[in-house]
């Protein structure tokens, strides 16, 4: 089974029937309506030349489309929460994904021109993190030398995890014997990660897989 991520999101945008129609979207496979994906990669057996799909869609199946364009699978349903605020100016979202948030389907609604507070974490990836006006912020919650925003702990209690990883019960996973700051993130950072959103993205999934 894949390893959770925990995301929170709140969405705002000028114009508040997009906001409104937004909640609406959110009720059913909402990554599909803001970021559809190619009906043709869809078939299994497609008889399209996998050369064609690959240089129309950048992939010749549906997965890799998703992961490209995603960043991650779609939420799981029985995970989602939203509440649409009483005046109408933002929505909030609730809902878990595989292995990495959905900085693709950020990026898009902000290309749309919603503005996005999003925070998520990944604590058998260990690692968490925000995307806020499209500026994204990275933290291995391994490192003793990164110190993790006082927010992203209080909505997702990543120093319990912390504890949990330092302590006796938990020492066993992760596997103390390996260097996950150089081998299992392969990225480099000082004490927090900024990163422009393309990058992020990019640097989300290499760490996820």
């Amino acid at each position: 089974m894949a390893n959770p991520c925990y995301n929170k999101v709140i969405i705002r945008h000028d114009d508040l029937t997009k906001v409104k129609d937004l909640y609406h979207i959110t009720s059913g496979d909402f990554f599909d309506f803001i970021k559809p994906y190619p009906l043709e990669l869809c078939d299994e057996e497609n008889s399209k030349d996998r050369q064609y799909l690959i240089e129309e869609y950048g992939a010749d199946n549906l997965y890799d489309w998703i992961m490209e364009n995603w960043s991650s699978g779609r939420p799981y349903p029985e995970t989602l929460e939203r509440t649409l605020s009483r005046d109408g100016s933002f929505l909030s979202l609730q809902f878990d994904t595989a292995w990495s948030p959905p900085i693709g389907i950020y990026e898009e609604l902000e290309r749309q021109g919603f503005n996005l507070r999003a925070y998520f974490f990944a604590p058998y990836s260990w690692f968490c993190g925000s995307f806020i006006y499209g500026v994204g912020e990275w933290f291995n919650i391994l490192s003793d030398s990164q110190d993790i925003p006082q927010d992203i702990d209080r909505m997702f209690g990543v120093d319990g995890w912390r504890k949990f990883y330092d302590s006796e019960e938990g020492s066993e996973y992760p596997d103390k014997s390996v260097d996950h700051e150089d081998q299992e993130f392969d990225v480099e950072y000082t004490s927090s990660l900024k990163v422009d959103k393309k990058d992020f993205g990019e640097i989300l999934l290499s760490v996820a897989n």
